[in-house]
């Protein structure tokens, strides 16, 4: 499953899934919703991402992780509504392995599935058709393994596992790495924009993000200029200015 678990400010983030959603933001709700899910609250997490989809900040991918958390709580007609509801509103949308989404088994015998798995199948074909290979394939694996071994994090804190520790340290092990990659792509090439690599761009965004710190300052400004290139949305530059305002203001106390 595509849903990508953002670990900055995870004590913050677990706290907002008892907290009052009626004033808060995007970032806020998204964040309450993956809490609740990591937590096991299938239904609050399906919850607090219907209040997000309302929010203008919303991006496909909310609407898929939205899917994924209703059929979780067995919402089986919501999460069908969610899933028909990016096809029609973004049409070069698609899923990279949606067969294989655990969270998305449940719905598979459900006679709306093999239409909906169909019409994602035929984008992937017709859109990664001209995405320049590896580049592409590499950044999706790198997102891939980033959410594997936060995922296993997540689920090791949550439990209180003893293994949370070496998971963490594997963790910023494997940031560090993904960031040497990015860091020598950019240099090499600048900027490389939907066209070539499609949602790769969304990859470089989340190995910044996560490897924080001065790349947040670093590479806030190609941010800003992918955002007027269509590459990326004015979120993900808020959510970056708001990591570097949280980064500068505990680096000064």
């Amino acid at each position: 499953m595509r849903k990508y678990v953002n670990l900055i400010a995870l004590a913050v983030i677990v706290a907002l899934c008892s907290c009052s959603t009626q004033k808060a933001d995007f970032v806020a709700l998204t964040s309450a919703a993956d809490s609740c899910y990591m937590a096991g609250d299938y239904v609050g997490a399906s919850d607090y991402y219907g209040q997000a989809l309302l929010c203008e900040e919303v991006q496909p991918y909310n609407y898929f992780n939205a899917a994924c958390y209703a059929a979780k709580a067995e919402e089986y007609d919501l999460a069908f509504k969610r899933l028909n509801t990016i096809l029609k509103k973004y049409p070069d949308w698609y899923s990279r392995d949606i067969e294989k989404d655990q969270d998305l088994q449940i719905l598979h015998t459900d006679p709306r599935w093999a239409k909906f798995a169909q019409a994602v199948m035929e984008r992937k074909v017709r859109i990664e058709a001209g995405y320049e290979h590896p580049l592409y394939d590499q950044l999706m694996a790198i997102m891939d393994e980033d959410q594997t071994i936060r995922n296993a994090y997540i689920q090791a804190y949550y439990a209180e596992d003893s293994a949370k520790d070496s998971l963490l340290q594997l963790m910023l092990q494997t940031d560090t790495i993904h960031m040497q990659f990015v860091d020598s792509v950019i240099a090499a090439r600048g900027w490389v924009g939907k066209d070539e690599i499609g949602d790769g761009v969304y990859g470089i965004w989340f190995i910044v993000q996560h490897y924080g710190g001065d790349k947040w300052l670093e590479y806030l400004p190609l941010f800003k200029e992918a955002v007027v290139k269509g590459d990326l949305d004015q979120y993900h530059v808020d959510a970056t200015e708001m990591y570097i305002q949280e980064y500068l203001k505990n680096d000064n106390e």
